[in-house]
């Protein structure tokens, strides 16, 4: 590439297809007793489990056009995954057994464990608090849009917004 760059050659006329939905961090963790890693496939709406020890796999199909993003390990073993574009929170084990799926806003991006909850920020401006357990919110915030990150240090609840850096 570098050298066709150089040489003067033109681009190809007949590119690659787009590689699929943008490239997002924050989509793979290992869980806390280091047996398994769990990957948020959002170009294929999937969940992969992966045992480190025997390298055997483990694939969760999720709904079309969820796209997985950002997930979190709570402190009972529980994963739980930001879906984009599916404006809710999946549940799983680590093995992927779904036990939960819950809608929080349209657009979920950060997520983070803090003892028995689960915080969502949202683009569109919530902060919504779960039992990490199962069932309804317990808090939504209304903040400004863009919300991107959700953080939790020294005891303080901390979100980030992407465009300004916030």
């Amino acid at each position: 590439l570098l050298a066709a760059c150089s040489s003067g050659t033109p681009p190809s006329p007949n590119p690659p297809p787009p590689w699929g939905v943008p490239i997002s961090g924050g989509n793979m963790i290992v869980t806390h007793d280091g047996a398994r890693a769990v990957i948020a496939d959002a170009d294929r709406d999937r969940m992969l489990s992966v045992d480190l020890a025997t390298g055997d796999t483990k694939e969760l199909a999720l709904v079309a056009g969820d796209e997985p993003g950002r997930l979190v390990e709570d402190a009972a073993g529980r994963i739980h995954v930001a879906l984009r574009r599916g404006g809710a929170v999946v549940t799983l084990d680590a093995s992927l057994t779904q036990l939960a799926r819950r809608p929080v806003c349209a657009e979920p991006r950060g997520i983070v464990a803090d003892g028995d909850s689960i915080d969502v920020a949202c683009s569109t401006g919530e902060l919504v608090t779960l039992p990490a357990a199962g069932g309804d919110p317990s808090r939504v915030l209304h903040l400004d849009r863009d919300l991107r990150d959700v953080l939790v240090v020294g005891g303080q609840l901390y979100v980030t917004r992407f465009r300004t850096a916030e």
